[in-house]
């Protein structure tokens, strides 16, 4: 039994966090997987708003994982991962995981968000 491989298939790009709860300081570990796919133009990742980083893809024979290294994660509060994949069309397709910051001054205990009030 044949199978065919259809590259017009487009699929969401994969995107692995870790942690996703990190203490204040320290570092996330973003991983975004690009379907290979001859649509495929260029690819943003990171973690929104620390660190982003964008890459060319050429189609099909272009690089398919993307990987990053965010350090010294800062406050305040919650942060995106993220990995958007742009195709020859201008259509985006993104994949989204969220990461919570903790040990920020002045955090309440139970909702992980910095409490600004004096």
């Amino acid at each position: 039994m044949a199978f065919a491989f259809c590259s017009q298939v487009l699929s969401d790009p994969i995107l692995t966090v870790r942690p996703q709860f990190v203490m204040a300081g320290r570092t996330v570990y973003v991983l975004c997987r690009v379907p290979r796919n001859e649509a495929n133009r260029s690819v943003r990742y990171g973690l929104d708003p620390y660190a982003v980083s964008s890459r060319d893809i050429n189609g099909i024979d272009g690089p398919a994982v993307f990987e990053k290294y965010i350090e010294d994660v800062g406050c305040p509060g919650p942060a995106e991962a993220f990995c958007e994949v742009t195709r020859n069309d201008g259509k985006k397709q993104r994949s989204v995981r969220p990461i919570e910051v903790k040990g920020c001054a002045g955090e309440d205990s139970d909702s992980g968000f910095t409490d600004s009030t004096p």
